[in-house]
């Protein structure tokens, strides 16, 4: 994947402007997802940002109300997510800190089997999932 600094300060910018760090943690407690995506209403954007870094698009109108517009997502999957958070690193302003979680919360994930997560990886899981959520309901930053 070689991509020019202008498109990762561009997804950067994107990405702090549009995008969320996302960690989810499933209902049993063990299994844990993380998402970086992006949503908006300019479906060529997000067909760049697809073309671009690879990922998933997704098109969804609202059930609450009709007359808005018809919005874009974009998801970048996990593997990618590995590399674009360590490139776009130096370029984030607003979420440099959910990057940085998301890229030591990437690290605990091996090739060893899912089923077997020592408890001391699931502590950390879940201090990475709690740190991404206060930082996504932060509302300034300091620059």
């Amino acid at each position: 994947m070689n991509w020019t600094e202008v498109q990762l300060a561009y997804l950067a910018g994107i990405i702090d402007g549009e995008g969320t760090f996302y960690i989810y943690v499933g209902k049993n407690g063990r299994k844990f997802n993380s998402r970086i995506y992006v949503v908006n209403t300019n479906e060529e954007i997000i067909n760049w940002l697809k073309a671009t870094f690879g990922g998933l698009v997704y098109s969804r109108t609202s059930p609450k109300n009709p007359l808005w517009k018809r919005k874009f997502e974009w998801i970048l999957d996990k593997k990618a997510q590995d590399i674009v958070c360590v490139k776009i690193l130096p370029y984030l302003i607003i979420k440099k800190k959910h990057a940085e979680v998301m890229i030591e919360f990437r690290k605990s994930f091996t090739q060893q089997s899912y089923q077997h997560i020592s408890e001391e990886t699931l502590a950390f899981r879940f201090a990475c999932h709690k740190k991404i959520k206060t930082l996504n309901h932060e509302t300034s930053i300091s620059v």
